[in-house]
């Protein structure tokens, strides 16, 4: 029997040996749920009673962290009685910048070019042009390049825009996400980090009205079916539209295939 029961996937399964009853071992599991329960009640009164020291133990904490920041800082320096040296990275182009900056400050510093070692791996900077810099976002989310190799952020940036603008495909809502994003730059102070991605969304709602307006997309509405009255404003952005999605679906589709395939193998060939 066992055999066969091994054949059919049978899983043995061994259960501890108790000496009390099925409705003794429940007993007891529901009393030791019940003394469970009374300790979370008490565990919520006490952190009740601590509340009020909260803003004095978050005062401690940033304290004590930033005595940490400290002493961590502070072991990565070569430190005697009257001097220390500290190590770091910085870019080529920075380098004057900096002695010029150190010198305004105190002629008692001395910073010295070192060459790098054998073993060492350079930190990366990706360095491009103001308008490709939201596309540096997305190149991180991967990884950056190691120090030789290509930037890979100018070819993502082209067919970032493309798929974007294919996926909205509307210029009624690209229209909507360029306003939206350029209140959004002018009227909050955000970190470089939130600019880049609030500017990467103004390119894909550019992108998306070009698309909306070739592929007659305008919040979703049927040119065809506006009233009369409208007749001057259908023409001009019917002879604006170059495909109907709607009426020639398989032609978007072989389309956005051939472009995704061009991706691919343009990324291969960057490889």
């Amino acid at each position: 029997i066992l055999d066969l029961l091994i054949k059919s996937e049978f899983a043995e399964v061994k259960l501890p040996r108790l000496e009390r009853t099925p409705h003794e071992e429940l007993k007891s599991i529901l009393s030791m749920m019940d003394k469970v329960r009374d300790e979370i009640k008490r565990l919520i009164a006490d952190s009740k009673m601590l509340l009020k020291h909260k803003l004095k133990l978050m005062n401690t904490f940033d304290c004590v962290l930033q005595q940490k920041i400290a002493f961590e800082a502070n072991q990565k320096l070569f430190n005697t009685q009257y001097t220390f040296i500290l190590e770091g990275w910085i870019k080529e182009a920075d380098w004057g910048r900096l002695r010029k900056i150190i010198n305004t400050i105190t002629n008692e510093i001395e910073i010295v070019e070192t060459p790098i070692l054998k073993g060492e791996e350079e930190p990366i900077v990706l360095q491009n042009p103001y308008l490709l810099t939201p596309f540096e976002t997305i190149t991180k989310i991967y990884g950056v390049p190691k120090y030789r190799e290509l930037d890979p952020t100018l070819p993502l940036s082209i067919f970032f825009l493309a798929f974007f603008g294919l996926c909205l495909g509307d210029a009624g809502y690209g229209i909507i996400l360029i306003i939206l994003c350029s209140l959004l730059l002018k009227k909050l102070k955000l970190e470089e980090g939130g600019r880049k991605l609030i500017r990467l969304l103004l390119y894909g709602g550019i992108t998306a009205v070009i698309v909306g307006i070739l592929t007659g997309g305008w919040f979703g509405i049927n040119l065809e079916e506006l009233p009369k009255n409208l007749d001057w404003i259908k023409n001009i952005l019917i002879s604006l539209k170059i495909i109907d999605p709607i009426k020639n679906p398989l032609t978007m589709l072989m389309f956005s295939l051939a472009l995704g395939v061009v991706q691919i193998l343009f990324g291969i060939t960057l490889m």
